[in-house]
């Protein structure tokens, strides 16, 4: 499932776009309080279909999106359900800096599907060294929640930890071990439900240019 995002219209937003099984799902679904994927396979039944707009692989201890249009978002999930308060961690490369400069990469927590109706919070770093909570409320609609400047230079071309914290109304992201910031929110009310994790990128006004995230070593815990 797929849909265009405008990420400009507001200070940050973020599409529905969902790199999803066109089969159905709820076979391979389980319930998990954590997990640890070093993608040497696609065990935990990740999202992988392709289209004209962007495609997912995993192969060589790495999941690879690669966003092919311009202002275009995707992200894709494990057929994993979590407690709605998780601990998310994983290690990000943007292969494509060079060519495809305007980017972003994000942790999706409390994602309600898979598919591209999913209502989900984001932990997200922009191109331009901005960190930012949102809260994603349905397709094409997002909430700005809080956003910063990151105090040091990141170097996505070398790799970033990126992690999100979800507990009760309290929203945390951290990048390479340093606190970034907190946001409490609402929007998006618990109801004690498992839930689903996305792991997702951007691809902005880089012309025929594609934008390519590298995700590896995944860790999901409980949050504390």
């Amino acid at each position: 499932m797929f849909a265009l995002a405008h990420r400009r219209s507001l200070v940050f937003i973020f599409g529905a776009l969902a790199i999803s099984a066109c089969i159905p799902q709820s076979a391979r679904i389980q319930n998990a309080t954590q997990l640890d994927d070093n993608f040497n396979g696609n065990q935990n039944s990740w999202d992988d279909v392709s289209t004209e707009h962007s495609e997912r692989k995993i192969e060589n201890g790495a999941l690879t999106i690669t966003v092919k249009s311009t202002d275009w978002s995707a992200w894709t999930s494990p057929g994993v359900l979590f407690p709605e308060d998780v601990d998310v961690q994983v290690d990000i490369v943007m292969a494509t800096i060079t060519t495809a400069p305007d980017w972003e990469y994000r942790i999706q927590v409390r994602g309600s599907s898979r598919g591209s109706e999913a209502t989900y919070y984001t932990c997200g770093i922009t191109e331009t060294g901005r960190w930012f909570i949102s809260a994603h409320t349905g397709p094409s609609k997002s909430k700005s929640i809080k956003s910063g400047n990151i105090s040091t230079r990141i170097d996505p071309e070398k790799g970033n930890i990126l992690r999100c914290v979800a507990k009760g109304d309290l929203f945390k992201i951290y990048l390479d071990g340093k606190f970034l910031g907190s946001a409490n929110d609402s929007t998006l009310p618990a109801n004690g439900n498992p839930k689903y994790i996305h792991l997702g990128a951007y691809n902005g006004k880089n012309g025929d240019n594609q934008t390519q995230a590298v995700f590896r070593n995944l860790k999901v815990r409980p949050a504390q």
